[in-house]
């Protein structure tokens, strides 16, 4: 998770991709966020019939392991406008979790994401601890959302 943006930053009037945005901003009250996460990782597991994937950059006598999954699209024309309002609503309460991120990406994609510091060179079982943490944190949000998409 290189950075979090106010999603403002990715809307542009002269595209279609920022007019959705434009849009998106006009339903919510600009808590939902852009999470930007690696390009590439170094594992990938499911949990719960969703994929995630993480990678560990070293940065000296630690590293930092960024967790990210992908939810689903975010709908841009749910049927029902409560149903949607909800989404949005349950996207922007997350704004208070301590080390889990929710937001979109720029495909409209609802990204999950945490980073957390482990030693470096990795243990055996660096993996287990943050993702016990970031699944404790993360799940009751992914329940919810999960029965929007």
């Amino acid at each position: 998770m290189a950075s979090l943006g106010i999603l403002t930053s990715m809307a542009d009037a002269n595209d279609q991709h920022g007019k959705r945005c434009i849009s998106l901003i006009s339903d919510t009250d600009q808590f939902v966020r852009q999470i930007m996460v690696p390009h590439v990782s170094n594992l990938a597991f499911e949990v719960d019939g969703i994929p995630f994937q993480a990678r560990h950059e070293p940065n000296g006598a630690t590293a930092q392991l960024t967790i990210w999954g992908t939810l689903g699209y975010l709908p841009y024309s749910v049927t029902s406008v409560p149903q949607r309002n909800s989404m949005i609503t349950i996207l922007e309460s997350t704004r208070h979790l301590p080390h889990v991120k929710f937001g979109i990406d720029q495909e409209m994609k609802i990204i999950v994401a945490g980073v957390y510091t482990i030693p470096n060179p990795p243990t055996p079982v660096y993996l287990f601890p943050p993702l016990t943490e970031f699944l404790q944190e993360s799940r009751p949000f992914i329940n919810l959302i999960g029965e929007y998409l």
